[in-house]
């Protein structure tokens, strides 16, 4: 199963730094790639659940590095 996600963010290259390092875990995979002003998530896993808990996680990461971007 995938999901292809398309966020706009006013510097998606610092959200990409900001999130490669992170280890995904073993229930899904993440690819990050960047456009202008926008960043690409392509989330795949083997269960919807798994699906799921990863869009979650990269959704929730992202919106924090924004919000620590404001400060």
């Amino acid at each position: 199963m995938k999901a292809e996600l398309e966020i706009e963010v006013p510097d998606p290259e610092s959200v990409v730094k900001a999130l490669e390092p992170d280890g995904w875990g073993s229930r899904f995979s993440v690819v990050l790639r960047t456009g202008p002003r926008k960043l690409y998530i392509e989330v795949t896993a083997k269960n919807i659940s798994a699906l799921l808990a990863g869009i979650n996680s990269c959704l929730k990461l992202v919106r924090l590095t924004q919000e620590l971007d404001g400060i």
